[in-house]
């Protein structure tokens, strides 16, 4: 016969070797320093300088608006980035497009150690579409806009509209306006069947329009306060901060044009442009 002491604890201290031993089982596998290092010596990264183009003045600050001088270093940074895609049609994802926010270019170049394929060039607008001192390009984002089997590159600014750049079958670039004669500070874009009609639609979203002077240096004044009717004229989405808006738009082909897509354009219907 049991003792009473041990009669009255013996469950718990099942209980207790069940759980402890659960625990064991249960637990994440551990390995040793040693083999950490050796597993972590398959895997290194090398720094390299992504490709250059000869163009503007390097500036380490870009010029704003007095107003906002204290988060200049911030601004002057916003739009670094690189997307990945097979731009030249070799099968790959070996090319890249980036924004040096330094000197305001939109670079096309193979990605570094896949062969010298072609030169590296930026995509550029041309000064009656693109003005340094008031804009400034944001990201660049690779996809078949018109659907035509060749890649083609959104490139999304601050003082401007993105401008859709398609690419010809001799592999270059026509700059082509999506919302001609406004003003937008986009920050973000993406493709997506949002509309699931089987076509890729561009979703963009961009600041308020009340920061259109964000770029403008030489503006000694701040803003002029919202009227009554400016506000009229924005596209606010559902949710989103006072002047933000988010819009999205479809490559026609039929009539080779960009044009809101039905029932998910945030406010108004916008204006298309012909392609050259």
């Amino acid at each position: 016969m049991l003792d009473p002491f041990v009669r009255r604890y013996f469950k718990r201290a099942v209980a207790c070797g069940l759980i402890f031993a659960l625990y064991l089982a249960a637990r994440l596998p551990t390995i040793s320093s040693t083999e950490r290092a050796r597993l972590a010596a398959q895997f290194r990264f090398v720094q390299t300088p992504l490709p250059v183009v000869p163009g503007p003045e390097i500036r380490s600050v870009r010029p704003v608006n007095p107003s906002i001088q204290h988060i200049a270093g911030w601004i002057s940074t916003v739009g670094a980035g690189v997307a990945l895609a097979d731009i030249d049609g070799d099968g790959l994802p070996n090319d890249l497009c980036y924004v040096d926010v330094r000197t305001d270019q939109v670079i096309v170049a193979p990605v570094p150690g896949t062969g010298p394929r072609y030169k590296p060039f930026t995509l550029d607008p041309g000064p009656r579409l693109f003005d340094r001192s008031t804009m400034a390009p944001m990201g660049c984002l690779p996809g078949d806009m018109n659907e035509d089997g060749r890649m083609d590159l959104l490139v999304y600014y601050w003082g401007r509209t993105p401008l859709a750049f398609l690419q010809n079958a001799d592999r270059t670039f026509t700059a082509t306006e999506i919302v001609p004669n406004e003003r937008w500070f986009t920050n973000a874009a993406t493709f997506a069947d949002l509309d699931g009609d089987g076509h890729p639609d561009s979703f963009l979203g961009s600041l308020g329009l009340h920061r259109s002077t964000a770029l403008q240096a030489q503006l000694l004044a701040p803003p002029k306060a919202t009227t009554e009717k400016d506000r009229s004229r924005r596209h606010a989405a559902p949710g989103s901060a006072e002047g933000d808006h988010a819009n999205l738009f479809q490559f026609q082909q039929t009539g080779k044009s960009f044009s809101p897509a039905d029932g998910f354009a945030a406010g108004a219907k916008r204006r298309s442009r012909q392609m050259p």
